[in-house]
């Protein structure tokens, strides 16, 4: 259960969710899913069923412990990428500003 619990956890970092959005997804408390990723539950194939399809993958993926960053939906990977751009852009948008109210704050000699 343990390997299957850190394959969970992996798959919900992944998709930049917390504990409690995953768990409401699935329709089960905080502590319970809590309990679920650090293996100390024994889980029914119907519930590893119903998380495997809450990741878009086949059950045999979870159970395997198959490597989960090749199932990455594209769409999932475009989304992260264009995230990540925008933050790029707003990182130097900062500098500029940074570098402008510097120059502001310069006393004349």
């Amino acid at each position: 259960m343990k390997s299957i619990g850190k394959t969970i956890r992996l798959l919900r970092r992944q998709r930049g969710w917390a504990q409690r959005d995953a768990a409401s997804r699935l329709g089960i408390s905080i502590p319970v899913f809590s309990k679920i990723e650090a293996g100390i539950t024994d889980m029914s194939l119907s519930r590893i069923q119903q998380i495997a399809d809450l990741f878009g993958l086949p059950i045999v993926d979870i159970l395997a412990n198959r490597q989960v960053s090749d199932h990455l939906p594209r769409d999932l990977l475009i989304a992260a990428n264009k995230k990540l751009l925008r933050r790029e852009n707003e990182i130097t948008e900062l500098r500029l500003k940074i570098i402008e109210l510097s120059e502001q704050l310069k006393l004349p000699a």
